[in-house]
């Protein structure tokens, strides 16, 4: 079927709508197309009931009504039924916990992205501001979207930025809502008085919570690895597997920790807190071992972040946050290395290098990086 029912359609393509008389329809159709009636060959009615259309979709469905209107005598246009739309924002009330051991009832407002947002496709693409660059590409695994999201956010009233990698997985709903609510939570708390180092750990728990209640059907989830540039110094927060490093002028530093099952600390918890971990998987399902989203598996996953504060210094060189279909191909140091050595290139350009250079080595997996010169 097309985009609805019309009046050139077969009665068949109707009878399944608890409101129609399919039996009355039938009888009026076949009394005025072939002077048959149901009564003379009943069967015929039944045969019509059985055959459900090849395609018959809710959107079908739902439009009978305006099949039905057609022929009335209004002049006015049939009603068309409005989608459900996401409220602009949701207001939460949270007890803000800061560095002085003190706390404050406050309400964050969370932006919620407009309704499409869980189901916008994206392939390959690239973003490059003025001292960042950013590149993503869909894996070579079969499925139907990238599920990686990234986020890069300026605020020049501030003179601070937030950067951010989020891997989703069980759809892209999870990742797409946290990473453009992210930077807007993150701002209100510091207005209000939360340090960095506290507000975007807690930036990422709500914009889960704020994800967990607008789509209180999705089961899908994300890592989260972010980083809050200011001018002294960089706040890192991660959860899950999307690692962020340091390169300065002579070493390479893990900013974070994979969150997965090859972690025997990260093993230990989920295993004392009554979960298993089979076939290199949390339940036999998930890689990761924290994650935000992931409804259904809350009990072990968690979405506790591990927060790192470094002080910039003369010999920092850039950030790298990269997906782990960067990091299952390559080790920390082969990809600082390879940022240096095309670095001239500019750093969107080199982002996206970094990304074909990870799936020339065989990297199946959505890959996702973003370059941060310090």
């Amino acid at each position: 079927m097309g985009e609805g029912p019309c009046v050139t359609q077969s009665c068949r393509d109707f009878v399944y709508h608890p409101k129609f008389n399919c039996e009355r329809y039938i009888s009026q159709e076949l009394a005025t197309n072939s002077g048959l009636s149901v009564g003379q060959d009943p069967s015929l009615l039944n045969t019509l009931k059985r055959k459900r259309p090849p395609s018959l979709c809710v959107r079908d469905i739902c439009s009978v009504s305006t099949f039905m209107d057609c022929g009335s005598d209004s002049d006015s246009s049939p009603e068309v039924p409005r989608k459900r739309v996401r409220p602009p924002s949701l207001s939460l009330t949270e007890e803000i916990s800061f560095s002085g051991n003190t706390c404050c009832q406050q309400e964050v407002t969370i932006p919620v992205p407009k309704e499409d947002i869980s189901i916008r496709a994206f392939d390959d693409y690239s973003v490059e501001g003025d001292g960042f660059g950013g590149a993503a590409a869909r894996g070579k695994r079969r499925k139907h979207v990238m599920e990686d999201r990234l986020c890069t956010h300026c605020n020049a009233a501030n003179d601070s930025s937030i950067f951010g990698i989020f891997d989703g997985h069980g759809g892209i709903a999870a990742a797409a809502f946290v990473s453009e609510s992210l930077p807007s939570i993150c701002e209100q708390l510091i207005v209000e008085g939360a340090d960095a180092k506290d507000a975007l750990p807690k930036s990422l728990l709500l914009a889960e919570k704020g994800f967990c209640q607008t789509t209180p059907s999705s089961t899908s989830g994300c890592t989260a690895a972010v980083a809050l540039v200011e001018k002294d110094r960089v706040v890192i927060a991660n959860v899950g597997d999307s690692r962020i490093i340091l390169v300065t002028d002579a070493d390479v530093v893990d900013l974070t920790e994979d969150h997965n099952v090859h972690s025997e600390k990260e093993r230990n918890r989920i295993e004392k807190a009554g979960g298993y971990i089979i076939g290199n998987r949390v339940e036999g399902v998930l890689s990761v071992t924290r994650a935000l989203g992931d409804r259904d598996f809350k009990e072990h996953v968690i979405s506790t972040p591990d927060t790192t504060t470094l002080r910039r210094s003369g010999t920092d060189q850039f950030l790298l946050l990269a997906s782990d279909g960067i990091w299952s191909v390559m080790s920390s140091s082969e990809a600082a290395r390879f940022i240096k050595e095309n670095r001239q290139r500019g750093w969107g350009e080199v982002a996206k290098a970094l990304v074909e250079f990870a799936q020339h080595k065989g990297s199946t997996d959505d890959c996702s990086v973003i370059v941060v010169s310090l």
